[in-house]
């Protein structure tokens, strides 16, 4: 039934992904003040570890499309709800859109490596970097 509206597995990973954008672009036009970051990263980390197999699909494909805008999308999603976290103190200060992109590679490679406890897995390991990114 999906292969007569996508042909291959990739396209169907890019709508995941572009179906995925479209509501964190949605949340985050919507969410206002300090607590809008913790809402977008809530999002980002659930899409991160539903949606693994989808991203090792487009990770394998990488070499062979154009440039990816996915980190480019995803710092002008959460540039202003960190900025106005970390001046709530509910974020460090210190910590830059590249830096949360790597924290987002991070959970993808903790999920490939547990898929059978990956909600458990993806708390013990953002714990470790920082209690602030657990996700409840």
């Amino acid at each position: 039934m999906l292969y007569r509206h996508f042909p291959t597995r990739l396209e169907l990973a890019y709508a995941v992904f572009d179906e995925n954008f479209a509501a964190l672009e949605e949340a985050a036009a919507t969410l206002k003040g300090p607590d809008a970051f913790a809402g977008l990263w809530r999002m980002l980390i659930g899409y991160t570890v539903e949606s693994t197999a989808f991203v090792d699909m487009v990770i394998d494909a990488r070499e062979k499309l154009p440039d990816d805008v996915a980190s480019e999308r995803l710092t002008r999603l959460i540039e202003r709800p960190l900025r106005e976290a970390a001046a709530a103190g509910l974020a460090d200060p210190s910590w830059t859109t590249d830096d949360l992109i790597l924290v987002l590679h991070m959970v993808h490679g903790v999920v490939t490596a547990n898929p059978d406890h990956r909600e458990a897995a993806t708390a013990r390991a953002l714990g470790l970097i920082d209690r602030r990114l657990v996700v409840s």
